[in-house]
C-alpha cells in the first residue's frame, strides 16, 4: 500500500506541475503578451502624438517667422536682394525667406572663415589633432576674432583651398554653394550657412575638442564686430557669430554685400540664424536690415518659446 501511496503521490506532482506549466503557457503568459503589447502601443502612440505636436508648432513657428520678415523687407524696403534663414532646435523649425529670384546666390565675403575654420577642425579630428595646433589657432584666433584676412587666407592655403572646402560643403549636404579661389567670391545661400553654423550648434561630424575650439574663437569676436545677428538679442544671451562685408567695384557687383551668420542661446531659445544681402548702398545699410531682420526673429523665436 505504502509503495502505491507514494506512486500516487508523484502522478499527483506530476499532473500539478504540468497544470502549471499549462496555466502559464496558456493563461498567464498570454494575458502578461497582451500587456507588454498594451504598454508598447501606449508608447508608440505617445510618441507619435509628441512628434505630431512638433511638427504643428514648427510649421507655425516657419510661418510667423516669413511672416515676421516679410514685414521687415515691407516696411524698410532694403536696397538690394536678400536672404534670410534659421532654424530652431525646439521645434525642428526651418525657415527661409527671399525678396530675390529663385536660385539666387550670395557672395560670402569674410563668413567663407567659419567654413574654413571646421574644414581645419575636421582635417585636423582625421589626422587625431585634438582641437587646434598652438600655431594654427596663431592664424584662427585673429581669422575669427578679429576677421584678419592675411590669417585667412594663410588657412586657406594650410586646408587645401577650394577644393578642400568644396568637399566640405558636400559632406554637410550643402546645395547652393561653391568655393572660389578667391575665398571671399565663394558663393552660398543663407540656407546652406544654417548647416555650416549647425555644425558648431548641433554638431554631428565636429568632436568636442572641436566644438571648444570653436566656440571659444566665435564667443570673442571683437567689440565693434558684434553687429547683425545679434541685433535686438538681449545682453544675457549668448551670440556666437561671423559677419562678412564686401565693396563692390562695379566689375562683379555694385554696392556691398553684408552678411551675418551665428547660434543663438540663451533664455529658453536656442536657435542659429544666416542673413546675407547684397548691393546695399552703404555698408551700415546693409548692417541695419540684417540687425531689423535679427530683431523681429528674437521677438518671434523667444515668444513662442515661452508659449509653449
Amino acid at each position: 500500500m505504502a509503495t502505491q501511496s507514494g506512486s500516487v503521490k508523484k502522478v499527483v506532482i506530476v499532473t500539478s506541475c504540468f497544470l502549471l506549466v499549462v496555466i502559464y503557457y496558456f493563461g498567464y503568459k498570454p494575458v502578461h503578451s497582451i500587456a507588454q503589447h498594451v504598454v508598447h502601443n501606449q508608447a508608440v502612440a505617445r510618441q507619435q502624438a509628441a512628434a505630431a505636436t512638433k511638427a504643428q508648432k514648427a510649421s507655425q513657428l516657419e510661418g510667423k517667422l516669413t511672416t515676421a520678415w516679410r514685414g521687415v523687407l515691407t516696411t524698410t524696403p532694403p536696397d538690394g536682394n536678400v536672404d534670410i534663414a534659421a532654424y530652431d532646435n525646439a521645434t525642428g523649425a526651418t525657415a527661409e525667406y527671399t525678396n530675390a529670384p529663385s536660385g539666387t546666390t550670395y557672395d560670402t565675403a569674410s563668413i567663407i572663415k567659419m567654413s574654413i575654420l571646421e574644414t581645419l577642425l575636421l582635417q585636423n579630428q582625421k589626422n587625431h589633432i585634438s582641437g587646434l595646433t598652438s600655431t594654427q589657432l596663431a592664424e584662427a584666433t585673429p581669422m575669427i576674432e578679429n576677421s584678419d584676412n592675411d590669417a585667412a587666407t594663410d588657412l586657406w592655403n594650410l586646408i587645401g583651398q577650394a577644393a578642400a572646402v568644396n568637399a566640405f560643403f558636400a559632406q554637410i549636404g550643402t546645395t547652393h554653394s561653391t568655393a572660389n579661389a578667391a575665398w571671399g567670391l565663394t558663393e552660398t545661400t543663407a540656407l546652406d550657412q544654417l548647416k555650416v553654423v549647425n555644425q558648431v550648434a548641433y554638431p554631428t561630424l565636429l568632436d568636442s575638442a572641436s566644438i571648444s575650439a570653436a566656440d571659444n574663437l566665435l564667443d570673442n569676436v571683437e567689440s565693434d564686430q558684434h553687429w547683425g545677428v545679434s541685433g535686438g538679442v538681449p545682453s544675457g544671451v549668448s551670440v556666437r557669430l561671423k559677419n562678412g562685408w564686401l565693396q563692390g567695384d562695379g566689375s562683379d557687383f555694385n554696392g556691398w554685400e553684408i552678411n551675418s551668420i551665428g547660434h543663438v542661446d540663451g533664455e529658453g531659445t536656442n536657435y542659429t540664424i544666416a542673413v546675407l544681402t547684397s548691393n546695399n548702398n552703404t555698408e551700415q545699410d546693409g548692417i541695419n536690415t540684417i540687425q531689423a531682420l535679427s530683431t523681429a526673429t528674437w521677438q518671434t523665436v523667444s515668444t513662442a518659446a515661452k508659449s509653449s
